[in-house]
């Protein structure tokens, strides 16, 4: 009887962790794909507006935005339903390590200043590691698509007590009006 009951423990324990697992991975791939999803957004509604007297290609545009927008709320309702932030357990990493991680497969910068001060690159911080590097390689990625091909993009990491600060800023032209509107 107490071995049938710890087997069937031990299956929903691991169902759990299984669970946990996919719940995790369905929101980093949320998360990736919505940066290009915003990007293509962003360029449909240019392209909407340059086709003015054009009511087809505006058309055309307009759907672009249209389906971009469903695969966004697609996504936004994934990551909810996955609990976006749950399931990756904190560890332990060098920041060193954690910048050169978030650093993989951005498309360098003319310029790329990365600022961790010396005693920091040796410090380990507790965290859910595959999101934060996620989301630092994300601005990271973003400041290096707005500063364009002859811009900088500036990483600095602060010690601020208990607390670890990331910064990521670049020298891009920022937003026309039209586009902020």
């Amino acid at each position: 009887m107490i071995r049938v009951e710890l087997e069937r423990a031990t299956e929903a324990r691991q169902r759990a962790e299984r669970m946990s697992s996919l719940a995790t991975l369905a929101a980093g791939a949320a998360h990736e794909l919505n940066t290009p999803l915003t990007t293509i957004a962003i360029a449909a509604g240019e392209l909407a507006r340059a086709t003015d007297g054009q009511p087809e290609l505006q058309r055309d545009a307009n759907l672009v935005r249209e389906q971009v927008a469903r695969c966004q709320r697609v996504l936004h309702q994934l990551s909810t339903d996955a609990g976006a932030h749950a399931g990756e357990a904190t560890r332990a990493i060098l920041v060193g390590d954690l910048v050169a991680d978030a650093l993989e497969g951005v498309r360098a910068a003319a310029s790329l200043d990365v600022d961790v001060p010396s005693e920091l690159d040796e410090r380990r911080v507790h965290a859910p590691v595959r999101q934060l590097v996620g989301a630092l390689h994300g601005l990271l990625t973003n400041a290096r698509d707005a500063a364009g091909d002859s811009g900088t993009v500036r990483l600095l990491a602060r010690d601020e007590g208990r607390h670890l600060a990331f910064e990521v800023s670049d020298d891009g032209p920022g937003m026309t009006p039209t586009t902020l509107e």
